[in-house]
């Protein structure tokens, strides 16, 4: 297994020369699922989807709920409220989508299959965030998926990270579902350190967020960068 060099998190550099590197049973702990962190988890595709939904044909409603569904709203912050949010947001994008059904926006991408979804996806975004005082940025991700039967998908990404002027290069395997719309690559592993996730809506383009977890030697997560990314077919 490779390691990588950090000087980009000074944090989590200190901390895995105090503490050595942990094992699995500690990493399961401190990554359950994609975005779980002290800081809440994703917002949902389905969400994302629906307020974009709005944003086209009824403005006054997305103002009013902004702050429940939106990136940093109230819904994300456990998984039960999650759950019960993307489950609303689902319903109220089919309502939406046969209320609008000529606008590209409202479109719900359920008549899409996993199988839909297999080849090679490029993500790309111009967020940048910041980790323990460096500045990281989303180099590359680019995600290969293979149908594996039903809603299940096999992935396998590389993925490119910068930080002090230094690019990291990583990869790693996913095993994603594509469900009503919405593809779900739990968070998985690169080495102990770092973990990656990425979810999105999926008409034509796969709209959703690439994250990249940053852990120390406790398995504690120290930084959660999500980027807002967009995924388009190589």
């Amino acid at each position: 297994m490779r390691t990588l060099s950090l000087p980009l998190l000074p944090g989590v550099l200190g901390l895995i020369a105090c503490t050595g590197l942990f094992d699995s049973t500690d990493t399961a702990s401190a990554i359950d699922g994609v975005g779980v962190g002290d800081d809440g988890v994703d917002q949902d595709p389905a969400c994302a989807a629906y307020l974009d939904c709005l944003a086209a044909v009824d403005a006054e409603t997305l103002a009013s709920v902004q702050g429940a569904y939106g990136t940093s709203g109230t819904c994300w912050a456990d998984e039960a409220s999650a759950s019960q949010c993307a489950a609303a947001c689902e319903a109220g994008l089919a309502t939406l989508n046969d209320a609008n059904p000529n606008e590209p926006a409202c479109a719900d991408g359920s008549a899409a299959t996993a199988a839909d979804l297999a080849g090679t996806w490029s993500f790309s975004s111009d967020d940048e965030k910041d980790c323990e005082g460096s500045t990281v940025t989303l180099e590359r991700f680019d995600l290969e998926l293979t149908a594996a039967g039903g809603d299940n998908l096999d992935g396998e990404a590389i993925a490119s990270y910068g930080a002090d002027r230094n690019v990291y290069e990583t990869d790693v395997d996913f095993e994603c579902t594509f469900v009503d719309g919405a593809l779900d690559c739990p968070a998985a592993k690169y080495d102990a350190l770092i973990y990656w996730g990425v979810k999105g809506k999926y008409d034509g383009t796969i709209d959703g967020t690439v994250t990249l977890y940053a852990l120390d030697g406790s398995g504690n997560t120290v930084c959660t960068l999500r980027y807002d990314a967009i995924g388009v077919r190589d």
